[in-house]
This record gives structure tokens, sequence and C-alpha cells, in this order.
């Protein structure tokens, strides 16, 4: 939890919001206790008192009782939801997004390649082996989000890892609601694909291989949103390295 300083509610709630949609976060997932979120984030507690109780309300976490109580992220029916009509209204809108996040993490992966070291190496692999051996929606999620904020820290540009996880946490992975299993095969082989370009350090072929993951990704998200029979815009994207 490296992120620069927030000091608003609304801007803790941002964060706190964006780990949840890209998959840091997951549905079950506990919360620090206050105090020791506020020391995470370097805020004041009454500000993350603030900004928790608003993702509560907006559907994002629930109080629970008790011994083992605390706040939960909750199964995210009713954020998703929300997302996913106000993205279906404007598809125009996610293009712009899934265009954001590929121009980043082309980027990335063409900084990767070149920087990488081999303890980045073994968190990349990591990844991989997790998100290929996931067994529930919750391990998809944070394999997905590790392996990227992997690659990120690769780059070794804070700059650009902390754009990526706006840009992806500005989309809301809808592989819970689809069923992550059909996902795990493609994805691995995906992640892989950048792994072996980024190890072999061939800017190159990170770049392709990084482009063709986010196409296939922009594809499944605006197929799912699009409206029956509508005919959806296609994010721009390079064509070879």
């Amino acid at each position: 939890m490296n992120d620069i300083r927030r000091t608003t509610v609304e801007e803790v709630a941002a964060l706190l919001r964006s780990r949840i949609h890209r998959g840091e976060l997951s549905p079950g997932d506990r919360l620090p206790a206050e105090r020791d979120l506020a020391a995470q984030l370097r805020v004041a507690r009454v500000t993350v008192r603030g900004a928790l109780g608003a993702l509560q309300q907006e559907g994002y976490l629930e109080v629970r009782r008790g011994a083992t109580g605390g706040r939960f992220v909750t199964e995210l029916a009713e954020p998703y939801g929300r997302w996913r009509s106000t993205m279906a209204a404007d598809l125009r809108e996610l293009t712009t997004v899934l265009e954001y996040r590929a121009a980043l993490e082309r980027q990335v992966a063409v900084l990767a390649a070149g920087r990488r070291t081999n303890v980045h190496l073994r968190r990349m692999r990591r990844a991989i082996t997790d998100l290929a051996e996931a067994a529930s929606p919750e391990d998809f999620r944070r394999a997905d989000d590790a392996f990227h904020t992997a690659l990120g820290a690769a780059a070794k540009n804070h700059l650009l890892a902390a754009a990526v996880a706006d840009a992806r946490g500005r989309l809301f992975s809808p592989t819970d609601r689809l069923g992550f299993e059909a996902h795990v095969e493609t994805s691995s082989a995906a992640h892989l694909a950048i792994y072996e370009a980024v190890a072999a350090k061939d800017a190159a072929a990170a770049a392709a291989a990084i482009e063709r993951h986010l196409t296939e990704t922009a594809g499944e998200l605006v197929e799912v949103l699009k409206p029956r029979g509508a005919v959806a815009p296609r994010p721009a994207g390079r064509r070879g390295p």
C-alpha cells in the first residue's frame, strides 16, 4: 500500500473503491481496522471513518458484529450494477477508459522488459501460478491484480504504475458475474506470454503481448455491456509492436 498521500474523505474512498474494482480487495475480504488503515494511508482516522461510511452507503462494504466482526467487502451486486448501467449508457466512455489503460500498460510492458529484475520476474510468475490455480472468483481477481501490479513495479516508474492502477480501477471486472472458470485459461496464457517477453527483455514482444491481452479483455467488457443488437464501438489499438 504505497499510494501517494490522500487527505480528503472522497480521495480515500476513491482509493479504496479502485482497489475493490481492480480486485486487490474482493468480496468477503476484511478491511484493516480504522486505526491501522489510517496509519497505512497516512491520514486522520476521522477521514478513514468518513470514507468507509461512504463506501458502506454505496454498497461496497458491510459491517459485521461480534468477535470476528469488522468491515467486509460485500458481494458487490449493487455497485457493479450501478457501474454497469453507467457504462452501458455510454459505451464511448468505456472505450475511452480502455484506450487509456492500453496506452499506459503498453509503455509499462516496454519499460519492464528493459528494467525488470529477478525479483519482479518471480512475483509475476507467482501471480501466473496463482491465477492458473484460482479456485474462486476472489482468487482470480487477486491473482490478476497481482500480475499487473508486478508488471507495473518492473517498469520502475511510480507515476506510470499509479496511472495503471487508476485506469484499472475505472473498470469493474465482470468475471465474478460471468463465471471466472472461462477466463482462467485464456488469462493465464496471456499473462505467460507477457512474462516470457519481459523475461527475454524483448520490448516489442512485450508490447504486442499486452496489446493482445487488453484487446481481448476490452472485447469481453464491451460485449457484456452493449445493448442487445447494438454494434459497440471497438477500442482503438495499434497494429504490430
